[in-house]
């Protein structure tokens, strides 16, 4: 391991490919951005000016290198930054002003440039440059392959973060499709409290709601904390898995660390592995210990039973990941019988499945739900094979996603269990190839299902074991490298595309801050209010179903309305593509009668989607199930087409039959 990195942090290899792909991203950026050149405001030319001075620049270092005179280049820089050695104090507040500059920029600022990919990778490097060299001028004996890597991933990380900024606001509208329930299922742990009524727990990923809760436990009333709160859970999860998988690699060398912690943080974001499900995770890489059983079992039941409220195909997780972990750290010796090695891995993987199967039956009663067929819906909905390869719902595709994705880490496991110069038994790697075949097989079973399959998000339990293999398999000392005459070209080649692919998959994903009108969300509220009281005002028991935009009573933007607790948009939905004939029945059997004196839902229509389109099999699945039957009995009043959102009232009688008469 020692010899490998030493190997990279001088490679020539590693500076020109960074040379050339630096150079590459600049000359794309500026033919893509040639033709916008006379609509770009100043500030936007003095970036388009800086990028084509990179590209010259870089391409004349790259040529310096190809003629191997890049000493003459490394003195040049030396003697740039060279001055900042004197005001060491200013370094790392440069370098921390220059990522603020960076994301405001990116962000929120200059909008337009930045919707080419290229434009966004070239200044993400030459950023990384920039802080690789101040960080140079204080690390003297750290070399700067090292200190570039390091910066390069850390920015990516920020450049991740950056894209949540958009999920904190203010706005009380739901800001995706059914991003405002979310914290409508997490409230319901009190319910008592926020509506005045016991109402039974979500029985869709419990164990989410339950970590939303959070802020709804401490008092905290605003919708802007909420979402904070949530995406503090998206950074810090991920964070902490990484820091805990890296601990336990006892490799000493801080910069390492810290690209292992980046590159890994940006791997699992891609999924991305849910926050709620690392919990599991973080409690098996920070508390199983090789060496002390009982305390390791308790660790692994405590994980198993939040696995078990948390999703199906996490529920052997913790007992598989003790056991990959206890394989790895604990050798075979020659005294040991195949029974005596194997039989703590196994133990832990069947004690942790029993928990988790209990965790989940015992959530049922508890829950508060009667419907016990509620949670059985994901066993009844259809498999949309089609998604596995590139399409509309998700253009890479979920199976030529995820070996995209994951190639650099298959090939530098395959190279390693080919390689005769280890130490890795054979129970082991049986091990490895069986766990990840099992994860991978159930991820893309789970993936397909309709309702999935825009992202790689059930692909998380196999990301999560695949990257703790490699990382333990290439940054331990489990391989005897001293046995190795020399570091393959080929696996330093790998390595880098291992650590620096997730880096560039996190840059196609860019989402500027968007800005709202607070007149127009103050007046689509305002009209939701009106409408409200101006049907209370005729009856004292008004029935107000919030199908949509249930959030509003949650954070009391709306007032003075009883909560119908069923029938919320992620309930009709699961049901819908799922087809409980039952459950629809019952919802119809309520629209027929009237019930409900008014219906708040996002705009709908009647429209059945093809192929082409994305989720198109859960559109036509609601409009036949929903939407159809909905218009059939009410009628829409009042279309607010600022926040789409749509309320209904009940259909006179007749009123259908005239309108298909006409």
């Amino acid at each position: 391991m020692k010899k490998a990195l030493r190997s990279f942090e001088h490679s020539l290899l590693f500076q020109g490919l960074m040379l050339a792909l630096f150079f590459f991203t600049c000359l794309m950026s500026i033919f893509h951005g040639y033709a916008n050149i006379p609509s770009l405001s100043s500030g936007d030319r003095i970036l388009f000016s800086i990028i084509g001075v990179g590209s010259l620049l870089s391409l004349f270092t790259l040529v310096q290198y190809l003629r191997r005179r890049q000493s003459g280049v490394k003195d040049l820089v030396k003697q740039i930054f060279k001055p900042l050695a004197k005001i060491r104090l200013l370094i790392y507040p440069l370098i921390g002003a220059g990522i603020l500059v960076y994301l405001y920029t990116l962000f929120i600022r200059l909008n337009c440039p930045f919707e080419d990919y290229y434009q966004r990778a070239a200044v993400t490097l030459l950023l990384a440059f920039i802080i690789a060299a101040l960080l140079k001028t204080d690390h003297k004996e750290t070399p700067f392959n090292t200190l570039f890597l390091a910066s390069l991933l850390a920015v990516g990380v920020c450049y991740q973060c950056g894209t949540y900024i958009n999920s904190i606001s203010s706005n009380p509208f739901t800001l995706s499709w059914s991003e405002g329930s979310r914290y409508y299922y997490a409230s319901l742990i009190t319910a008592q409290k926020l509506y005045g009524q016991q109402i039974p727990l979500s029985f869709l990923h419990p164990s989410r709601y339950l970590t939303m809760s959070v802020p709804f436990i401490a008092g905290l009333e605003s919708i802007f904390l909420h979402r904070a709160w949530q995406v503090f859970l998206w950074i810090a999860t991920t964070l902490i898995c990484m820091i805990a998988l890296v601990k336990r690699l006892k490799y000493r060398n801080f910069w390492w660390q810290v690209i292992l912690v980046c590159s890994g943080f940006l791997f699992l974001q891609q999924g991305p592995v849910y926050y709620h499900l690392l919990i599991c995770a973080i409690a098996v890489l920070i508390g199983f210990n090789k060496d002390k059983f009982w305390r390791s079992l308790i660790v692994v039941i405590f994980a198993s039973l939040w696995a078990g409220i948390s999703r199906i195909n996490w529920y052997p997780l913790p007992g598989v990941l003790a056991a990959l972990l206890y394989l790895l750290e604990k050798p075979r010796s020659e005294e040991n019988t195949f029974w005596e090695y194997i039989k703590t891995p196994l133990l832990y993987i069947m004690i942790g499945l029993v928990f988790s199967l209990a965790a989940n039956l015992a959530y049922i009663p508890l829950s508060g739900n009667a419907n016990v067929e509620q949670f059985t819906t994901s066993f009844a909905a259809d498999l949309l094979w089609n998604r596995l390869l590139p399409g509309p719902t998700y253009p890479k595709g979920i199976l030529s996603g995820i070996l995209w994705l994951c190639a650099p880490c298959l090939i530098l496991l395959i190279l390693r269990f080919y390689r005769k110069e280890h130490t890795l038994n054979k129970i082991t790697r049986i091990f490895i190839v069986l766990a990840l075949s099992i994860f991978f097989t159930g991820g893309l079973v789970v993936s397909v299902k309709i309702g999935g399959g825009s992202n790689l998000h059930n692909m998380d339990a196999f990301l999560l074991l695949l990257m703790t293999c490699v990382y333990y398999l290439e940054f331990t000392c489990l391989i005897d490298e001293n046995k190795s005459r020399h570091t393959s070209p080929l696996r330093e080649l790998f390595l880098i595309l291992m650590l620096l692919q997730p880096f560039f998959w996190s840059l196609s994903d860019w989402s500027p801050r968007a800005t709202y009108s607070a007149e127009s969300l103050q007046h689509d509220l305002q009209e939701i209010n009106g409408t409200i009281a101006s049907i209370s005002d005729q009856s004292s028991e008004s029935r107000i179903l919030f199908i949509n935009e249930r959030q509003l009573l949650t954070f009391d933007y709306i007032s003075d309305v009883e909560l119908i607790p069923e029938y919320e948009l992620l309930e009709l939905m699961e049901m819908a593509i799922s087809n409980q004939g039952c459950y629809l029945q019952q919802f119809y059997d309520r629209l027929a009668a009237h019930e409900f004196d008014l219906i708040v839902i996002d705009k709908q229509y009647i429209n059945f989607k093809d192929e082409q389109d994305a989720f198109s099999e859960e559109n036509n699945a609601w409009v036949r199930n929903i939407t159809i039957p909905l218009m059939k009995y009410y009628t829409p009043l009042t279309w607010l087409r600022y926040t789409d959102t749509e309320i209904y009232l009940p259909r006179p009688a007749g009123d259908l039959q005239r309108l298909i008469t006409r």
